[in-house]
């Protein structure tokens, strides 16, 4: 069963989470920030959601409609298009193919332990297989989470054979 989750709303707007990774999602891909702040007509918009508690929920639907229209496209191969790729890649911001739709929006919280949730219902062969995609560059954080998982077993079983030889 697969829950569809709405953004997380109060009185004053919509919490920040999604809008943020979402444009974070585009920078990984090389879409500027700036120039995903033009296209949405608001000028440091990215700075302000870093800064705000709440975002208005008009503004949380053009983010989302822009995401939507530019996840899949590849941006003009530029030297902002080429910075902000980097910036991304050196802040760990998960790509949006890496991004889970059910998870997106959640608060940090509720994130880590929906990904912990799902981490530990992977089996062996899906952790081995995050591993390979971390060590390929992949930056999702259920990829990050089941790699640092494969690695705690495999190292939990290295600790135990070699108790197990030192018993013997």
């Amino acid at each position: 069963m697969r829950l569809t989750l709405v953004p997380q709303r109060h009185p004053r707007g919509v919490l920040p989470y999604g809008s943020r990774r979402r444009m974070e999602a585009l920078a990984a891909l090389g879409w500027p920030i700036s120039e995903q702040e033009c296209r949405l007509g608001h000028p440091d918009l990215f700075g302000r959601l870093t800064r705000q508690k709440y975002v208005r929920p008009a503004t949380a639907r053009a983010i989302e409609r822009l995401y939507s229209e530019l996840w899949a496209q590849t941006p003009p191969d530029t030297l902002g298009s080429r910075r902000v790729k980097a910036r991304a890649e050196r802040a760990g911001w998960p790509r949006p193919a890496e991004w889970d739709d059910d998870l997106i929006d959640l608060p940090p919280s509720a994130l880590a332990a929906a990904i912990e949730r799902e981490v530990s219902s992977l089996e062996p062969a899906e952790l081995h297989r995050c591993a390979r995609d971390r060590e390929a560059g992949g930056r999702g954080l259920l990829t990050l989470a089941a790699a640092r998982e494969f690695e705690r077993r495999k190292s939990a079983k290295r600790r135990e054979r070699r108790g197990a030889v030192r018993a013997a």
